[in-house]
This record gives C-alpha cells, sequence and structure tokens, in this order.
C-alpha cells in the first residue's frame, strides 16, 4: 500500500535555519525528491544549485 504524507507549505524567508542552502544541499543529496526523473548533479553547477537531466 502506498503511504500518504500531508505536507505543509512553509516559507524560507527569514527562517533561522532553513533557506536556499539548505534546500540546494538536500537536493544534492537525494535529486530524486524533485520528481523529475533520474538528474546528475553537474561539476560546480551542483554548489550553485543547477541540475542536469
Amino acid at each position: 500500500m502506498a503511504t500518504y504524507a500531508k505536507f505543509e507549505t512553509l516559507s524560507l524567508k527569514g527562517h533561522a535555519e532553513l533557506n536556499e542552502r539548505w534546500v540546494q544541499d538536500r537536493i544534492a543529496e537525494d535529486p530524486s525528491i524533485l520528481g523529475l526523473g533520474d538528474l546528475v548533479l553537474h561539476g560546480d553547477c551542483a554548489m550553485m544549485g543547477y541540475l542536469r537531466h
């Protein structure tokens, strides 16, 4: 059986711990969380948050 998780909208603006860099790090750890198929981080662009399909 599939699992269901209800997500909560969250603003990163002014958040003490969660920021754009945090989001980039999570994507770098597991690009599949974007739901865009197989993605590979490409060189230094990974530091800038760019992904190449």
